[in-house]
């Protein structure tokens, strides 16, 4: 699909109601020449092989070739959804490596892979980048056949606009990137990819894991294996004393005790307490389902949420309203 559109979903009790409708978002499916992207060391407008259409993005490979977007415009504390499809050609690909699965992460640090970004900017005349702070490390592009890679986010408060910037110092691989989309997230939760549906690592929501992995657990579900190890979650944009409801479903392993915690954090997101309660403990050897309200303390500007040692099947952040009288 060339045309890239802004789509909404907004659910109302158990109807489910959609819209879609443009988006400033040009050059996305490459068809229209690339004065919509700022392309430096080789990058270019391709023939070769497109997804759909007859160009895509090429991002040759030992350079550190990069294109990025021209600004476009998101509205902050919101959440959107980025896709596209990528691949690679050359030696050092997932295909030919399977271990590249496993040791990406690691990969990601010490040699430089095909990858994207997502930078944010002020809506202001001088439109000064905005730090996120919480950089991703699944975003790295490993396949040699097309695949539809999806990132979830919140724009940070005071951003009104965004570039996609994609990069290749890969000695070895090509970069080929077409079909881009950007859609708009309208959902109850207030965490990102709250029933992981986002598919097998795509660690959307969360900058950094020790010892987990998103996998597919049949039937068209995912879950976050924690097992043996826990995630840290982005900043969730909140408020000071709002009330907020965690819940989740998990299954704990022999050896301890699994559990979720919820860090506040202020505007410079310094860490200002976590929730401490038994409710969001489950004990080992166990599978529970539950929820635990609570008020954020004050000069809350975001929380974090912290799963780890169990299997967690969905974990569901949400703003409980005061009921009407």
């Amino acid at each position: 699909m060339k045309g890239i559109l802004l789509t909404a979903i907004i659910l109302i009790g158990t109807i489910e109601t959609a819209w879609t409708a443009e988006v400033s978002f040009p050059g996305g499916g490459f068809e229209d020449g690339s004065n919509n992207w700022v392309m430096r060391k080789g990058a270019k407008l391709s023939q070769d092989s497109p997804h759909s259409g007859k160009y895509c993005l090429e991002l040759p490979a030992g350079n550190t070739s990069y294109a990025m977007s021209r600004r476009f415009t998101v509205e902050p504390g919101k959440i959107y959804c980025l896709s596209f499809m990528g691949k690679v050609s050359g030696e050092d690909t997932l295909d030919n490596n399977p271990g590249l699965k496993v040791l990406r992460r690691k990969l990601k640090k010490e040699r430089k892979l095909p990858k994207w970004e997502l930078c944010f900017y002020r809506k202001d005349k001088k439109g000064k980048r905005v730090s996120r702070g919480f950089p991703q490390f699944f975003t790295c592009i490993l396949s040699e056949n097309w695949t539809q890679y999806r990132e979830e986010f919140h724009v940070p408060p005071g951003a009104g606009a965004a570039r996609l910037v994609f990069t290749n110092g890969n000695p070895d691989n090509t970069l080929f990137i077409d079909d881009l989309e950007l859609d708009q997230v309208f959902q109850p939760e207030l965490n990102i990819n709250p029933e992981f549906k986002l598919g097998e690592d795509n660690f959307s929501g969360y900058n950094y894991s020790k010892n987990c992995k998103i996998i597919d657990a049949g039937d068209g579900k995912f879950v976050l294996d924690a097992m043996k190890g826990w995630s840290m979650g982005d900043p969730i944009p909140a408020r000071p004393e709002q009330t907020l409801q965690l819940s989740y479903s998990a299954k704990a392993g022999p050896g301890r005790n699994g559990l979720i915690r919820c860090v506040f954090c202020d505007a410079t997101r310094k860490e200002l307490g976590t929730t401490k309660t038994r409710d969001l403990v489950t004990p080992r050897g166990t599978e529970k389902t539950c929820s635990y309200t609570f008020v954020t303390p004050p000069g809350t500007a975001y929380v974090r949420l912290v799963p780890g040692w169990a299997v967690f099947k969905w974990i569901k952040l949400t703003e409980k309203k005061a009921s009407k009288e």
